[in-house]
């Protein structure tokens, strides 16, 4: 207990007293009976992607009281008394049917809030020029609720100081600053952090995406932050984020990598940690719903040779040099695996692949007879105008190239691809590998191997 105070007090010698209010959107809530107010205890919420196996589970289980998607979609399966908070993720998400679907949901009293880009300045999410997020930035204005910050990587990094700075000349509205934070276990630190940011630019803040994170591991096991430690982190931090009234909303993240290992709430089999039962346990809503199954179950094809070529069929942890990876089940590579529609459309179900710009590739093995010719399909697209792009066939034992497709579509739509290859003599493995070397993403769905008949 004395421990405990001593670090509230320590806390309090770092933020200031004077409270901050959104817009005129918000209304007074009264203190409970043991003087928390209601807004501190409904701080709590979770981010999962809203196609994801066991997502809506997982919000229950976390007993959030919000949660977001990285979308701007209300899914049916969200759990009962979860408030959703939609996205406009990245540029592609900005259009008028999105608008006026948000639009119709705070009509409806459903959303009361909004969030701006993920991490724009980061060429792996939404990607975006300073201008481009200015000139956009209206659009979401005009759907009338309060307006979250785009979360850029780092609160004061180049992007954001002038996307700030240009928002304020143009006279635009910003209700409050949305954060990421992936430090180490220094509590103090990340206040400290945050209390410079509310201080730099005079709004609340949402965390919208906070974990313990170790850069340096390599391996999950490698991760030098212990269990116990997160753990205590976690609790010292959120018990300082609840007394602090400037700090309206946060979310932990998820991890899964090497480097947020330790802060995973849940394993692989989607089975709740010590780490998530203690998030679970923080201001618990006690009014949650039961989760909702949300799986796509691709169409079942028996002449279908090759494994998981929707990419619905979940991932396995690739080890590299430096570090891990996950993978598509029944495909391997480097730079690459899957993505859902929070980050791009798919062509079907709620993944596809992606290969990432620089140097990256999938590879995948089927069986086959030699001298029968088999006809190959799949649908593809880029982020931006691609490049002359093969898949290539090689003899899986003998490592001989033994065919390639046409020229794969330079376009950002879906579009299909088809051809047939006739296996040569000796060949009863055949590895299909598809590489990128460009400077923009290239995403695949769907793809089919099948003996023509």
């Amino acid at each position: 207990m004395k421990k405990q105070i001593l670090f509230l007090f320590t806390i309090l010698t770092l933020i200031s007293c004077e409270k901050n209010v959104i817009g005129d959107f918000g209304t007074t809530l009264s203190p409970t009976s043991d003087g928390i107010t209601p807004e501190a205890i409904a701080k709590k919420g979770v981010a999962f992607t809203n196609k994801t196996k066991a997502w809506s589970h997982k919000t229950s289980d976390l007993k959030a009281h919000w949660m977001y998607s990285w979308g701007n979609v209300l899914a049916d399966e969200i759990p009962e008394n979860v408030e959703f908070v939609p996205m406009f993720w990245g540029k592609g998400s900005v259009t008028d049917d999105n608008i006026n679907r948000i639009k119709q949901l705070v009509a409806d009293g459903k959303v009361k809030y909004v969030l701006g880009f993920n991490e724009p300045d980061n060429a792996t999410q939404a990607n975006m020029t300073v201008d481009e997020a200015i000139a956009l930035w209206p659009r979401l204005e005009e759907i009338g609720v309060p307006l979250g910050s785009p979360a850029a990587t780092g609160f004061n990094n180049a992007w954001m100081t002038e996307f700030m700075q240009k928002a304020s000349d143009a006279g635009l509205r910003i209700d409050f600053l949305t954060v990421h934070s992936y430090g180490g276990a220094n509590v103090l630190g990340f206040i400290n952090n945050l209390k410079t940011a509310h201080e730099l630019y005079n709004l609340p803040i949402w965390v919208t995406e906070f974990a313990v994170a170790d850069w340096n591991a390599s391996t999950p096991e490698s991760n030098k932050y212990s269990e116990s430690q997160v753990i205590s982190f976690m609790q010292d931090a959120t018990t300082a984020m609840n007394t602090i009234d400037w700090i309206e909303r946060y979310a932990w993240f998820d991890g899964g990598n090497a480097a947020l290992a330790t802060s995973s709430l849940f394993d692989n089999d989607a089975n709740i940690t010590t780490l998530g039962q203690v998030y679970a346990a923080i201001n618990p809503n006690e009014n949650i719903g039961p989760g909702v199954d949300t799986e796509y179950t691709p169409p079942f094809d028996a002449d279908e040779l090759i494994q998981n070529g929707h990419f619905e069929g979940g991932t396995y942890t690739k080890t590299y040099n430096w570090g891990t990876a996950p993978m598509p089940n029944g495909w391997d590579g480097y730079e690459s695996g899957i993505v859902d529609t929070d980050v791009t459309t798919t062509y079907t179900g709620n993944y596809c692949a992606r290969l990432k710009s620089g140097s990256s590739a999938l590879t995948t093995v089927v069986p086959v007879e030699a001298g029968k010719t088999y006809v190959y399909k799949l649908y593809s697209k880029w982020a931006q105008e691609g490049v002359n792009m093969r898949i290539v066939f090689k003899d899986n034992v003998a490592n001989v190239k033994i065919g390639q497709s046409e020229f794969l579509p330079i376009s950002t739509e879906w579009t299909e691809s088809t051809g047939e290859i006739t296996i040569p003599d000796g060949v009863t493995e055949v590895l299909i590998s598809l590489w990128n070397g460009s400077q923009t993403h290239f995403y695949f769905d769907d793809i089919s191997f099948k003996l023509k008949k």
